[in-house]
């Protein structure tokens, strides 16, 4: 195929021809239309040899299926037809005369485009219409615009040309190809029956029954007008059953036996289970009481319907602010358990196969994690919770669905704890931790501690724990980001099994947990913990996939650090300079500089010092200077009250590197903080800056700003000088390096 294009951008030639095409047929006729109709017949011929034309323009008139990136197929198909629609407007009897030779073109999209004038014009060239319907034209080439033209006009058509239009159809060719070419006929057939259809002709009428009964429904298509239909859709279809239809079903109380007895039909944009169920969901919430009533007869309910109705009273629970009056919770927490203890102490539930269906609907796999999620929520919060008295059954239903939910079989590396959350099996840890809590709360609250109450929740976790060894990697991950809630609820415990939560000797799940730990709260306590049982030390020399483990490790050795836990001759430090851990360096200066508005103690920011020097002394013995790192060095000058000799000493070391990963920008605006307290060693670092840099772009005009403020101090005034003239390619600067005053010089003696 021959690639065209128009000469002008496609957009104007479309917005020249919609704007005056029309006109031109009314004005020019003939000439205006033969001009379209060379460019219409060169480019198509072009493309498979004119044949197969709806590959490029599926219909002549505007439709969504035609393709916008055909730009000449389509413009001179609009050209013809609107300069012909014009022309037939103003002189009819010329332009019937053109149309009748266009039929007869031996070009097909140019006889479709002739079909399409006679459907338009329909009164003015309903002569023509014996030439339309030649058998000829009753192929895949010319469907489009004959089937409209068809079902259009049928009825208008004289008898002879009925029975002429109905003999075409039975003279249809025999499809080739190597299946059923017989059935493959009548489904040609049936299809251009569609078209007449309707329009009051017995014969037309009783041979498509006739057909109907022969092919099924199954064979017929949904846009008999196209040999191709492209479209798409979102979300999960339509509903069988509108909310409305749903409350009316459950007040009569037949709601399950409606539900159960839906079967989605076969087509891709018809009613679906989904759509069912999310229906069902939201019909909960506009009728709650009348279908806590109905949750017995839901025991019978398929799945999909059970995972509804609970997933309906999930979102009415966590929509509720705990104070909007209304619902009976009270009343209704007892039923939810009634209908959870009766799905789930049911082995015959667990032992469910999951229906083949669409995997986007609900299965008997959907309902535990949705039950969990439930109870949860139902502990999250003292303030919105159900009954204490529900607590001993809430502890039986986590137990079983700990117990029958499969655990993930392989480590989700550097995303265990999201991987956790959104698992059967994580769910229900979840729901058993937030249990847990809620127990020790309100034991707290009536007798000052939770010691018994621990007791009988600790066989819980000694087995999932148990478990964690190069598997249940759940429990891992979360108990890793609920370390310090396990502190709180046994510190015993959390410290006779801290290196079974973080266990070395099984590294997946170690990092399952380290993963974890990243969203856990930092305290001292724990960092000696991690400190003491070796799990920092053996996780800075583990090589780990994604960053999060890392990234949050280095961050609690930081703030160690500045809590004195740490210290830069210590081990963690040690091996970091010692190993080259350039980026770990980095890691812990972005975490230093990112604390800058946190209310640090004059001997915390000093430690921030002492270590940017060690930074700095080690990039010196450095087999390559780590740019990178003294880059990243320059932004800790926002620590910096006053410019002495060390810090000039640091501020030096680090200037040369500031325009890496764009640090130029930052560190102006840090020395223009002291251009006119410490006028001289700002000129010296900033030309030490621009010595190594040639900047094209200022920012605010800082560069300019710091540099005029520079001028105007006799001991900056020549470094300043020197600073424009590095940076003269920076917009403006060349206007400004002539307006600065010149360096004054001693008179001669």
């Amino acid at each position: 195929m021959v690639k065209v294009r128009s000469t002008v951008q496609d957009h104007l030639l479309k917005s020249l021809i919609d704007r005056n095409a029309e006109a031109l047929g009314r004005k020019a006729g003939k000439e205006a239309a033969h001009v379209f109709l060379i460019r219409l017949k060169e480019v198509f011929v072009s493309a498979n040899g004119g044949r197969e034309s709806c590959l490029f323009r599926p219909a002549v008139e505007n439709h969504e299926q035609n393709h916008d990136f055909y730009g000449p197929y389509n413009r001179f198909v609009e050209g013809l037809s609107s300069t012909m629609l014009g022309w037939i407007d103003t002189d009819a009897t010329a332009a019937e005369s053109y149309v009748q030779d266009l039929l007869n073109s031996g070009s097909e999209i140019v006889e479709r485009v002739a079909i399409h004038l006679v459907d338009q014009r329909f009164e003015i060239l309903k002569k023509l219409v014996t030439n339309t319907i030649s058998p000829s034209f009753f192929d895949s080439g010319h469907l489009h615009e004959l089937y409209l033209l068809l079902k259009n006009h049928f009825r208008q058509f004289t008898k002879d040309a009925q029975a002429a239009t109905l003999d075409a159809i039975r003279n249809l060719p025999q499809p080739d190809g190597n299946g059923d070419s017989a059935r493959a006929l009548q489904r040609d057939q049936r299809n251009w029956l569609t078209a007449i259809a309707g329009h009051g002709y017995e014969p037309a009428e009783t041979w498509l029954n006739e057909l109907d009964g022969a092919l099924g429904a199954r064979e017929s298509f949904f846009h008999p007008d196209f040999n191709n239909y492209l479209e798409s859709r979102y979300g999960f279809g339509p509903t069988p059953h509108t909310i409305q239809d749903l409350v009316g079903f459950a007040q009569s109380g037949g709601i399950v036996e409606e539900l159960n007895a839906f079967s989605p039909p076969n087509t891709w944009d018809g009613p679906t289970v989904r759509s069912l169920s999310d229906a069902v969901i939201e019909a909960v919430g506009a009728a709650p009481q009348t279908f806590i009533d109905l949750l017995p007869k839901f025991l019978s309910a398929k799945p999909e319907y059970q995972y509804a109705v609970i997933a309906g009273f999930k979102k009415l629970w966590v929509s509720w602010d705990g104070n909007q009056p209304g619902l009976p919770w009270a009343t209704m927490w007892p039923k939810l358990f009634d209908f959870f203890e009766g799905l789930l102490k049911s082995d015959d539930f667990w032992k469910s196969e999951v229906s083949q269906g669409l995997t986007l609907s609900p299965t008997v796999r959907w309902i535990p994690p949705v039950v969990s999620e439930l109870l949860r929520a139902g502990t999250q919060n003292d303030d919105k919770s159900y009954s204490e008295d529900l607590l001993p059954r809430t502890g039986s239903l986590i137990a079983i669905l700990l117990q029958k939910s499969e655990p993930r079989k392989e480590v989700a590396e550097g995303d265990a704890r999201n991987s956790a959350i959104n698992t059967a099996k994580g769910k229900a840890i979840e729901a058993l931790l937030d249990y847990a809590l809620r127990c020790c709360r309100l034991s707290d609250r009536a007798d000052g501690q939770h010691a018994t109450t621990w007791r009988g929740l600790q066989p819980l976790f000694d087995d999932e724990l148990s478990a964690c060894k190069n598997g249940n990697f759940d429990f891992s991950a979360l108990a890793g980001a609920y370390i310090v809630n396990l502190h709180y609820m046994s510190a015993d415990w959390a410290a006779a099994n801290f290196k079974r939560i973080f266990p070395l000797e099984f590294p997946l799940n170690c990092l399952s947990a380290l993963d974890g730990l990243a969203f856990a709260p930092t305290t001292k306590a724990l960092y000696a913990d991690l400190i003491g049982s070796g799990v920092v030390d053996w996780a800075l020399r583990q090589r780990i996939r994604g960053d999060r483990i890392r990234e949050t490790l280095l961050q609690r050795i930081g703030l160690a650090y500045l809590w004195e836990q740490e210290c830069l001759d210590g081990p963690r430090f040690s091996y970091l300079f010692g190993a080259n851990r350039v980026g770990d360096l980095g890691k812990l200066t972005d975490f230093f500089w990112v604390i800058r508005s946190q209310p640090l103690e004059e001997s915390q920011k000093e430690r921030i010092f002492l270590f940017w020097d060690r930074c700095v002394i080690w990039s010196k013995s450095a087999e390559a200077s780590p740019a990178d790192l003294l880059a990243a060095l320059s932004r800790l000058s926002c620590f910096l009250t006053s410019i002495d000799g060390r810090s000039l000493k640091l501020l030096l070391a680090v200037a040369p590197f500031a325009s890496v990963n764009y640090n130029v920008d930052g560190l102006v605006e840090q020395l223009a903080r002291f251009a006119e307290s410490h006028a001289s060693e700002v000129g010296q670092v900033l030309l030490a800056l621009l010595n190594g840099y040639q900047p094209t772009y200022d920012y605010e005009d800082r560069l300019k700003n710091l540099i005029v403020l520079l001028a105007h101090n006799p001991a900056s005034r020549a470094d300043a000088i020197l600073c424009c003239e590095l940076a003269l390619g920076v917009p403006g600067m060349v206007q400004l390096y002539s307006q600065l005053p010149p360096p004054q010089t001693a008179s001669p003696q």
